[in-house]
């Protein structure tokens, strides 16, 4: 009995890899022309956005928050980006960008502290604000530019050997520095990952530029977050305010930090897919799905919607994970609304999940079943 409990907490704990892993199989046997270098290559191309505003949006529910207006701020910040771009060039305009989704951040994060409204209040009129100021910016239209150069490299170009050389130094000394009580995992993970990551990018070029600053984002995400003195100061916030009250941990501050970094990443996230497109859009549908997406994919990464809990890397791989979905769900030939509906469905099929195993979690808490079988037997 112990060891299936075990063997279900094993499942639970890393289900986004696993869902991963039996439908990348599944595509690649069933589903046509799935399985190709180009196809792949799409796959990690089209999930860098949302990658990349999950570090952040992570962050937000370990500290028992949500923002609901990641989807807004990315399209905002993407079309601020295009639109100073033809004036200011691609630098500046994304330094404005990214300053004007710390903006956000910042706001929602004082709202939320300082005048005690519930982040999904506060939230939800935050992104009611940015959609107007997005449509009087953009004329409830697209702004574009003609020049896709940068695009073409985000996509397609490739980074000098020596960039490669420094990225894959850098993850040597994160696992060497992050985990040097394992020694066991840090031996395996200092061999196997770089050469994997030389391997797919010398002999398939998997690895485009937009995909290989998606993995630095993560990983300064990860190693921030859960490598760090400071980054754990999150977890205790997130899931025993009264416990970081004892420690001298300042709460309000951390929230705002974590609302200013989820604006950050969504800010850049929107920016990076706006210059690789060289456009961006003011539709709805847009601000609606990166929320959605992103909602669902950090769930099913394990983060827990009552904070404490959660992992930037699993978010990562829920996010792949629905991007498997949706190609594969593109490769037998059918529509987009059939992308929303099974999206709102894992989701909710997640959600109400989370909600057993913490009801679960409370009815069983303080029991000690050592003790029942004792006094049973005395009985």
């Amino acid at each position: 009995m112990h060891k299936s409990k075990n063997i279900i907490s094993i499942i639970d704990q890393n289900r986004a890899i696993l869902l991963l892993i039996l439908l990348t199989c599944f595509s690649a046997i069933f589903a046509p022309n799935f399985a190709s270098r180009m196809n792949l290559s799409t796959i990690l191309i089209s999930g860098c956005m949302l990658a990349i505003i999950s570090v952040g949006f992570t962050l937000v529910f370990i500290l028992a928050q949500i923002d609901l207006s990641i989807g807004a701020t990315a399209q905002f910040c993407g079309m601020l980006c295009v639109g100073l771009q033809p004036e200011l060039g691609w630098t500046l305009s994304l330094i404005i960008a990214v300053l004007a989704g710390a903006l956000i951040g910042l706001f929602n994060g004082i709202v939320v502290v300082k005048f005690k409204i519930h982040s999904f209040i506060a939230t939800i009129g935050t992104m009611t604000i940015i959609r107007g100021i997005l449509h009087l910016y953009s004329d409830g239209g697209t702004k574009s530019i003609d020049n896709y150069s940068l695009g073409e490299f985000l996509e397609t170009g490739q980074f000098p050997i020596w960039f490669i050389i420094i990225v894959i130094g850098a993850i040597i000394l994160f696992v060497v520095l992050s985990r040097p009580d394992v020694k066991t995992i840090k031996g395996i993970t200092t061999i196997v990952v770089p050469a994997v990551f030389i391997i797919l990018w010398l002999t398939t070029k998997l690895f485009s530029p937009i995909v290989i600053i998606t993995f630095i984002i993560i990983s300064i995400g990860i190693f921030l977050v859960d490598h760090t003195r400071f980054g754990k100061g999150f977890y205790v916030v997130g899931g025993n305010p009264e416990t970081a009250w004892l420690a001298g941990i300042n709460k309000d501050m951390y929230i705002i930090l974590g609302f200013v970094i989820c604006g950050i990443t969504a800010s850049l996230a929107g920016s990076i897919f706006a210059m690789r497109l060289s456009s961006m859009t003011a539709r709805f549908i847009f601000a609606q799905k990166a929320l959605m997406t992103s909602l669902a994919a950090v769930i099913i990464g394990g983060t827990q919607l009552t904070g404490g809990k959660g992992n930037i890397l699993k978010s990562y791989f829920g996010v792949l994970m629905f991007q498997v979905l949706f190609n594969m769900i593109g490769c037998f030939g059918l529509g987009f609304e059939i992308q929303i509906f099974i999206n709102g469905l894992i989701l909710a099929v997640v959600v109400f999940y989370e909600a057993y195993t913490n009801y679960r979690h409370e009815l069983l808490k303080g029991q000690r079943p050592e003790l029942l079988k004792e006094a049973q037997s005395i009985r």
